[in-house]
Formats: structure tokens, C-alpha cells, sequence
């Protein structure tokens, strides 16, 4: 199984509106590994944000749901586990 760019596009905007973020200058999959024995699905975001890290922990809560909902029913045995990786935007 791999992550088609329908899937890609549907993680991005449910972390999007989930992360509810200002300031975002990326936000893209960078890694979508596969994990059959253990029925998990590790996934590494990377966002590149101005927004204080505080409030992008917050919006952790609930992210597991809303990612399981935006891969579809092609993975719905498999657990999600999301790393994001966050980069400092520079203001200008």
C-alpha cells in the first residue's frame, strides 16, 4: 500500500484545519512508512510555522481521529502514528 496524492491531499487538509495555524508558510508529508506487523502507518509531517509552539500543541487532541478519517476505509486496520516536525518561519 502507498500514499496516493488523493490520500496526501486529504492528511494535509485535516491537519491543516486541525493545527488551525496562522502563519503557515509548508506543511507536507515527508515520510509515509508502513509498519504490516504492527498494523501501524508512521507518518512525518513537517510544518513550517511562526505560530508559538504552545498553541500547535493544542491542537493535538483529536488529530489521531481526524487522520484515521482522512486515509480512508483502505486503512482502517492500520494505527496512525503522526510526527510532526516543526520549523520556525522567519518574519520578514
Amino acid at each position: 500500500m502507498e500514499l496516493d496524492a488523493e490520500i496526501r491531499e486529504r492528511l494535509l487538509e485535516a491537519i491543516s484545519e486541525k493545527f488551525a495555524l496562522e502563519n503557515v508558510e509548508n506543511i507536507e508529508v515527508t515520510s509515509f512508512d508502513v509498519d504490516s506487523d504492527r498494523r501501524e502507518v508512521r507518518i512525518v509531517v513537517s510544518i513550517t510555522t511562526t505560530t508559538e509552539p504552545k498553541s500547535i500543541a493544542e491542537g493535538y487532541f483529536g488529530l489521531t481521529s481526524k487522520v484515521r478519517t482522512a486515509l480512508g476505509s483502505d486503512w482502517k486496520d492500520f494505527f496512525p502514528v503522526i510526527t510532526p516536525e516543526i520549523a520556525s518561519g522567519a518574519n520578514a
